[in-house]
């Protein structure tokens, strides 16, 4: 009986004189390595395997083109025709914020590296991550507006720690595609490096980071930034993100917007 390969994998690097790190990689990129409780679940065992193997540093990084393009439509929709898109939502944006709070309470600095397609909740692996390097193809995209979603992946709870408040709230407002120099502006990333090159620079940062001197200061930096209180501010946010986007899937035009959308997918796609 043959097992299918994990959607997300973790590899331990070693190195002299450093401590080891650890990469996870998404490993979907026939799906956009959209965001499925099967892929979450291989996240969060990349995790437990991180923490085991004891990774002083995180790297977040995908195959494929597109980096993340947030949850599956067609799961909400298939699960809205069973009535089901309640406990559905529940159940994928609960994994989600569980998944971002473990990467916010991670002792250690998170890179994630991002390059195409960053949307919906796959953005989250972003903002909580504690430094962001986009390749100069990247860009991000709320899209909730389009299938009436409410926003989660921390769009509202972790996005204006990062901007302020009220660029994050014109930035899902009006729905914009911001790039990645874009991004960098704001101060969400990096300056951006051509995509040859990203996974080459994520590399050398996280070797960088994982030496003793760096690694203590990163350390101190993250336990000063999300403080015990920090990181119940950001539960409550998710949680409260989570709620509206229950509330909200529930909705007849947002189940609508969802049949409009995959069949406007499904006609590209033919």
């Amino acid at each position: 009986m043959s097992c299918s390969a994990p959607l997300v994998t973790f590899e331990l690097l070693k190195q002299e004189g450093g401590a080891p790190f650890g990469v996870v990689s998404l490993n979907a990129p026939a799906s956009h390595n959209r965001l499925t409780p099967a892929l979450l679940a291989d996240f969060n065992a990349a995790l437990d395997r991180a923490e085991t193997a004891g990774a002083a540093v995180l790297l977040i990084r995908a195959e494929g083109a597109q980096f993340c393009t947030g949850g599956d439509v067609s799961l909400f929709l298939a699960a809205a025709r069973e009535n089901r898109a309640e406990t559905f939502a529940d159940t994928l944006v609960g994994a989600l914020h569980a998944l971002l709070l473990r990467l916010i309470a991670f002792p250690g600095p998170v890179i994630t590296c991002a390059q195409g397609a960053i949307t919906g909740g796959g953005a989250g692996l972003l903002f909580a991550a504690d430094v962001t390097l986009l390749s100069e193809d990247a860009f991000l995209q709320p899209y909730y507006g389009t299938v009436g979603f409410a926003p989660d992946g921390g769009w509202t709870a972790l996005l204006p720690g990062r901007i302020g408040a009220q660029a994050a709230g014109q930035w899902l407002l009006q729905d914009r595609r911001v790039t990645a120099h874009e991004a960098a502006q704001l101060g969400l990333s990096s300056a951006p490096c051509a995509a040859e090159t990203l996974s080459n620079a994520g590399y050398a940062l996280a070797r960088s980071l994982s030496q003793p001197a760096r690694l203590h200061t990163a350390r101190a930096t993250k336990a000063l930034l999300w403080t015990e209180a920090a990181q119940a501010a950001a539960k409550a946010g998710l949680a409260a993100e989570q709620a509206a986007f229950r509330e909200a899937i529930a909705r007849p035009h947002t189940r609508a917007a969802m049949e409009a959308f995959c069949s406007q997918r499904q006609t590209a796609d033919v």
